[in-house]
């Protein structure tokens, strides 16, 4: 009979199993190294493995994996015409602004020449680099590297990682510098998870991320380029409606 403790977890409920004295692994949850538990989040009763990292062991929920539509940056256009506290991120998962975190920093640094190829500029041109972490309910979901043109952006609000989060995310921010998003091309693959992202995004080994290349239209001008959205496979659907009419 299993005897484990339960693993604690900052801001998640812990739930005994059904039996008094007893926390025992769900079936069909986990392969055997990483043993389940019934833990509840959110208001929902989930199952939470235990992982192993090179230098740590810690808890993960089995999250609910969540839609990414072509109608995403909608959203935020919305948001930034109602003033909703809000982002894409927000309404992917649901959760209210109270709910939501983002880790950051900011730095400048000159394009290499894949995103300078992104951004149709020289490389070397200066760009404001943020490195993004995004938490739902204190639970790491997402991380990217987002980039903007330094001159477009230096001396203004949307350089000061202080201001983030941004109610409406970057729609939001070039629409504070005069700019209006009029597209968003986005190239997915999928991938191994690099060391950095396995501890950031607390994944288990064996699963693969999905990552996304972003390019931010104004008219024919890229105006922001994310060189690497990356989201755990087994947390996200790719879900596109293709208007051929």
């Amino acid at each position: 009979m299993c005897q484990r403790p339960v693993l604690p977890v900052e801001g998640v409920d812990q739930q005994p199993s059904q039996r008094p004295g007893r926390q025992c692994p769900l079936q069909g949850v986990r392969p055997p190294e990483h043993p389940a538990y019934l833990l509840r989040v959110g208001g929902h009763w989930s199952a939470i493995a235990s992982i192993t990292a090179p230098t740590r062991t810690y808890a993960r929920p089995v999250l609910p994996v969540r839609r990414l539509g072509s109608d995403r940056y909608r959203r935020e256009l919305e948001q930034v015409r109602s003033g909703e506290l809000g982002t894409s991120f927000t309404a992917d998962q649901q959760i209210g602004w109270s709910d939501y975190r983002l880790d950051r920093e900011f730095r400048e640094v000159p394009a290499d020449r894949a995103t300078a190829e992104l951004f149709d500029v020289a490389p070397g041109t200066m760009l404001l680099e943020r490195r993004f972490v995004f938490r739902s309910q204190g639970v790491p979901q997402q991380m990217s590297t987002s980039c903007l043109l330094l001159d477009m952006v230096v001396d203004t609000p949307v350089a000061d990682p202080d201001r983030e989060p941004w109610p409406g995310g970057n729609t939001a921010q070039l629409h504070s510098l005069g700019i209006t998003i009029t597209g968003v091309r986005e190239r997915v693959r999928s991938r191994m998870p690099v060391r950095e992202e396995t501890e950031a995004l607390r994944i288990p080994g064996g699963v693969p991320v999905v990552t996304i290349t972003r390019q931010t239209y104004a008219g024919e001008q890229v105006v922001e380029v994310a060189t690497d959205i990356v989201i755990p496979a087994d947390r996200v659907e790719l879900d596109y409606w293709i208007d051929l009419t």
